[in-house]
């Protein structure tokens, strides 16, 4: 963050980190969901600018708003089906090389992990 002292600097860093520890076990253990924007914060915590505080508001009220979401699964007749897709990005970030990965699975139609 330009133009903010050093030690201010320490302390936002700090509260990034701590906040994408927290929503790292979110995502972990309730909400599959926010895999991909935790993925994608994370990714900033040596060097938080403003720009990520802001994802971070936009985030947490997406959150917010779909809290009362809920998946619900159908029983399929007959034989079980399971269906895996995935799908990387090894050219995302050219100068780093970083990549972005997801997967998709499916049993009998219905989304399980992602």
């Amino acid at each position: 963050m330009k133009g903010i002292k050093k030690e201010t600097t320490e302390i936002y860093k700090t509260i990034y980190i701590f906040i994408i520890d927290n929503i790292g076990w979110i995502e972990n253990y309730i909400r599959p969901d926010l895999a991909y924007t935790y993925g994608k914060l994370s990714r900033y915590v040596s060097n938080p600018e403003s720009l990520y505080f802001n994802a971070l508001y936009y985030f947490f009220r997406y959150v917010k708003y779909t809290v009362d979401l809920e998946m619900i699964y159908k029983p399929r007749d007959g034989e079980d089906m399971l269906l895996t897709y995935s799908d990387t990005d090894f050219a995302d970030y050219l100068n780093t090389r970083r990549f972005t990965g997801g997967y998709f699975i499916f049993k009998n139609n219905n989304l399980i992990f992602w």
